[in-house]
């Protein structure tokens, strides 16, 4: 009697894997937008209050 937990082939796995590579980018891409959405909040709160808006790149296309 063969486990149907454990896959049959060493590459079974392979998809786990790629699932938590894509869910890792996916919560990377959430944070990123979430900064950039606070980002433009405080620009605009700035711009009310009279203050001078500076553009700059967002942090985490620092290292790119």
């Amino acid at each position: 009697m063969s486990d149907t937990n454990t896959p049959e082939t060493p590459g079974g796995r392979l998809g786990d894997d790629m699932e938590e590579m894509f869910l890792d980018e996916a919560k990377k891409d959430h944070l990123a937008n979430e900064a950039e959405r606070a980002d433009a909040k405080e620009d605009r709160e700035r711009a009310e209050l009279g203050e001078s808006v500076t553009p700059k790149r967002p942090w985490w296309k620092f290292w790119a």
